[in-house]
């Protein structure tokens, strides 16, 4: 997980229309974490990546105890952080993003729960320091991928649009 990087990578996954012209950490490659594949013609999200599997797996333990305190951005930071991963912030919000985006976590903050990356307020906590320590990150049930696909194609199918992969 550790890799260089400009800081504005959550942001900036978060943002994008299509998911073919982000930083090469996005990618597979030397220096990529392989956060988005390609899927048919389309770019798509990757919860499967080592990194995002890793930090998805710790956030459904936590979340099948009943444990909210231990996945609140401080305490993520202070666990992937530490001993055995020391990944700095920068990567953990990016892989958060990656999760976020491919709808397999939701975000609360301020009182407010986002379970879509398309809202604005929703990239506060990607951007923000004291807004990223006190957010709360929650797995959730996602649509799996081949069901995900038919439903787009269906819907290209009967409207004609291209749409986004994603939930």
């Amino acid at each position: 997980g550790a890799r260089n990087l400009k800081g504005n990578e959550a942001e900036e996954i978060l943002k994008a229309a299509n998911l073919n012209g982000l930083s090469q950490v996005f990618y597979s490659s030397d220096t990529g974490l392989n956060l988005v594949i390609k899927d048919g013609a389309k770019f798509v999200p990757n919860p499967e990546a080592d990194v995002t599997k890793e930090v998805l797996d710790y956030l459904m333990q936590q979340h099948s105890y009943g444990n909210k305190d231990t996945r609140t951005g401080k305490a993520l930071e202070k666990r992937f952080g530490g001993l055995g991963y020391g990944w700095d912030r920068d990567i953990l919000l990016l892989v958060l993003a990656v999760l976020f985006r491919a709808g397999s976590i939701e975000v609360s903050h301020k009182g407010q729960r986002f379970d879509s990356y398309q809202n604005p307020n929703s990239r506060q906590p990607f951007t923000s320091n004291p807004a990223f320590k006190s957010a709360l990150f929650t797995p959730v049930k996602p649509i799996g991928l081949s069901t995900l696909k038919q439903a787009v194609e269906n819907y290209e199918e009967l409207m004609g649009d291209t749409v986004d992969m994603e939930k």
